[in-house]
């Protein structure tokens, strides 16, 4: 699986990274991959839902992504939230709205992990205005981010100093 910073630069490519990835072709870490993987999220949800959620957390354990977003419900949702009729009705339609939107989703998180996507699940909390979505993958990503902390060690070896005279 190719987890460098190379791998990342095509259209989906945004200067933001240019602070935070250390430099061309080094491997992401961790850390990294989870970073753009909200950013991802928080755009594809400004853009396709009108409103971004208010936190998003990613985390990568193994296969699987697991993204957290708190405060992504609109006003008006949250005021239909209040009858068991309306958090039905939310619920529906954002489950339309995210199957219909899974091929985008797709699209959007490969160029990020590049690897092959099993599957994509989510779920909605009308309760906590929290949205819950699972990314299982065909290879696991943990061992892409281990691998690029090994190779920043080898690549960053402490020099050596001299007393100066």
């Amino acid at each position: 699986m190719d987890c460098t910073i190379d791998s990342f630069m095509g259209d989906e490519y945004n200067s933001i990274w240019e602070d935070v990835l250390l430099m061309k072709g080094q491997p992401l870490s961790k850390g990294q991959l989870e970073a753009k993987i909200c950013e991802a999220f928080s755009r594809f949800e400004t853009d396709y839902m009108g409103r971004g959620p208010r936190q998003i957390k990613a985390y990568i354990l193994q296969d699987m992504i697991i993204i957290r977003m708190m405060g992504f419900l609109s006003p008006s949702e949250r005021k239909l939230a209040e009858t068991p009729q309306g958090v039905e009705q939310i619920k529906k339609l954002r489950a339309m709205l995210f199957e219909n939107a899974k091929a985008d989703i797709e699209a959007m998180i490969l160029p990020i992990v590049n690897a092959e996507i099993a599957s994509i699940h989510s779920d909605v909390s009308t309760k906590s205005g929290e949205k819950i979505i699972i990314i299982t993958l065909g290879s696991n990503l943990e061992e892409c981010s281990e691998d690029a902390r090994q190779t920043r060690r080898k690549v960053s070896k402490p020099v050596e100093s001299k007393p100066i005279r």
